[in-house]
């Protein structure tokens, strides 16, 4: 691919990588035992993306967002549905 040190897990590498208690490679039930995650050089662990996600979800599943999101999907579908073709 042209990537000096891609798939290498040496410092400075180009490379995010999970981290699983069991290897997905085998049976892909194991893509639930994830433990970590390493991106960018920064370790995430499982509970605090899980922590992360939640507060995401809570964020933007609200009313406002909810009624923000249907306004801007009506006026969407309103200038693409009155387009001359």
């Amino acid at each position: 691919m042209g990537v000096p040190l891609l798939g290498s897990l040496v410092p400075g590498a180009p490379a995010d990588l999970l981290v699983f208690r069991e290897d997905p490679t085998r049976d892909l039930a194991a893509l639930d035992s994830l433990v970590a995650v390493v991106a960018a050089g920064k370790l995430y662990l499982k509970p605090d993306l899980d922590a992360a996600l939640a507060r995401n979800r809570e964020h933007f599943e609200g009313f406002l967002w909810d009624r923000l999101s249907v306004i801007a999907s009506r006026a969407i579908l309103a200038r693409t549905v009155n387009r001359d073709y």
